[in-house]
């Protein structure tokens, strides 16, 4: 089966090859203020900011900061794909054309917000369907998962907080530890041998 790389989005987006919080991409602002809009945030309606189009840009390049360790793993593991859980999308494939916004979901209350209102854990289920998953989420976005998700996770490799590692392992999911960065050094080696060894390497 091929590796889907799931993480959340950032603060930092990745425009004309450098990183910029959303508020300081070049043009944007002045952009906005000429037709009044407010800026993207974690709702709203797209179509109206049809004349940001030229700012729009695949999902898996769009992002920078600690973003780039998972997409550049996921662009060294043989077929593997990319999804975002979005604060204003919820879960969107890396090719998928997003908007910049400016929406900060990190609290287990936001997370659930979203939830309620793009159901990213059951479209995440349903892609685990025909992929295997590698996911590399913090603690909120996990104990959502966790308390939605129906049936084991086998096939499934979680970087995260080592506090819920009891209740995915008894889902049947890989676990390893979070630690500041997204995915880290040795959990990228990890993750390949595990990827390459497939059933017999855990996942």
């Amino acid at each position: 089966m091929r590796a889907l790389c799931v993480s959340n989005d950032s603060r930092i987006f990745r425009t004309d090859g450098r990183n910029n919080p959303a508020e300081r991409i070049p043009g944007l602002m002045e952009r906005l203020e000429r037709t009044g809009l407010p800026f993207p945030g974690c709702e709203g309606d797209d179509s109206l900011y049809g004349f940001l189009e030229d700012y729009r840009a695949p999902a898996k390049e769009f992002f920078g900061g600690r973003f780039t360790e998972v997409r550049n793993l996921a662009s060294s593991l043989p077929g593997a794909e990319l999804a975002v859980i979005s604060g204003r999308y919820g879960l969107v494939d890396g090719e998928e054309l997003l908007l910049p916004y400016r929406c900060y979901v990190e609290s287990k209350e936001e997370v659930g917000m979203l939830q309620r209102r793009t159901r990213f854990v059951e479209a995440l289920q349903s892609r685990h369907a025909d992929h295997d998953l590698l996911l590399f989420l913090p603690r909120a976005f996990m104990e959502c998962i966790l308390s939605r998700w129906q049936g084991p996770m086998d096939r499934t490799i979680a970087v995260t907080s080592p506090s819920l590692f009891p209740e995915l392992e008894s889902r049947g999911a890989a676990c390893l530890p979070r630690r500041g960065p997204r995915v880290g050094s040795a959990n990228a080696e990890s993750i390949r041998r595990m990827v390459e060894g497939g059933a017999d390497a855990g996942i």
